[in-house]
């Protein structure tokens, strides 16, 4: 297979109730969604009963932050922060330092955490009226498929306690407790004065694998995404309307003892990205701050380790370090 696998949520949707979900259907499509994750370290889902309405209006607070100049994004740029949990802003990441005068990025990004939200001024509706609450309604609404689609999982891997995964983020709502972030990302068109450039020709983001549980993705119909299936071989993560790509990340790949590893991806340049630019909403789930990731089976595959330890240091020779 050349393409990502798309999986049918309709039987476990958002608009449905816990009890409305019979364990065998929950069971199959836990089942499903492992083997898709275990080939390709992905799954693109559809009928996913997320509001329609609630990634409208994050994807147009979005676009419309975006598009304002660069310095009044500046505005919001927290500056330097202690631990990741605590990193809630603008970020002008890759900005253009070449020899023309021009205010470009690779890409740009506003991470935004509501807990953080509610004591920072680091919240741009003065820009863009409603952002705040956009990107609030994303954020419960990804985090409540996640817990859903962690449930599902605890099936193949035969963990009799259905909640063993959202246990690790008991406090996800609680300030200063917990990483958990929806990151509204755009790249930019390449300029015309750029076309030529080696920096503007350049990987949008280089090849790497998310930190968190894992990511759930909402995309632009512009391409660039591309994931590492196991085989090795990169895979165009094309645009399904109205789906959601979800991605591994290195802490499920920890506490599952490599049975779910982590998705390599990158974001490339495409012809069709170097004429328009491309947005995406990134929703990443991590555990509680201090939660202590131990690894499922009772294997000594990683040694105990917090979350702040994966969070907040950059070797990831450490997050993959195993037992001695």
């Amino acid at each position: 297979m050349t393409s990502i696998p798309t999986l049918d949520c309709s039987n476990i949707a958002m608009n449905l109730k816990d009890e409305e979900i019979s364990v065998e259907t929950l069971k199959e499509f836990g089942q499903n969604l492992f083997e898709s994750f275990q080939v390709y370290g992905c799954a693109v889902l559809v009928n996913h009963g997320v509001c329609n309405k609630s990634i409208s209006d994050a994807w147009e607070a979005n676009k419309s932050f975006n598009s304002l100049g660069y310095k009044e994004k500046m505005q919001y740029e927290p500056g330097q922060v202690t631990g990741f949990h605590n990193m809630h802003g603008y970020q002008a990441m890759g900005k253009y330092d070449g020899p023309i005068d021009i205010d470009w990025c690779i890409r740009e990004s506003f991470r935004f955490v509501p807990t953080r939200a509610k004591e920072t001024n680091f919240n741009p509706d003065d820009s863009v009226p409603g952002y705040t609450e956009a990107f609030t309604n994303l954020w419960e609404a990804s985090y409540q498929l996640a817990k859903r689609l962690l449930t599902s999982l605890t099936f193949p891997l035969a963990i009799k306690n259905q909640n063993y995964f959202t246990e690790l983020f008991e406090h996800i709502h609680t300030q200063g407790c917990n990483a958990t972030g929806l990151r509204g990302n755009g790249y930019q068109a390449v300029p015309e004065q750029l076309k030529d450039d080696k920096f503007a020709k350049s990987d949008r983001f280089t090849e790497h694998t998310d930190k968190g549980m894992f990511t759930v993705l909402y995309q632009d119909v512009v391409s660039g995404l591309q994931v590492q299936a196991r085989s090795g071989a990169y895979i165009v993560a094309k645009h399904v309307p109205g789906s959601i790509l979800v991605q591994v990340g290195e802490i499920l790949q920890r506490v599952t003892a490599d049975k779910i590893p982590a998705t390599p991806h990158k974001v490339v340049v495409t012809e069709e990205q170097k004429k328009q630019s491309r947005h995406s909403l990134a929703y990443f789930l991590f555990p509680d701050k201090d939660q202590l990731l131990t690894c499922f089976d009772g294997s000594d595959t990683y040694p105990p380790i917090r979350t702040t330890q994966m969070t907040d240091t950059p070797d990831k020779l450490l997050h993959f370090e195993k037992a001695a």
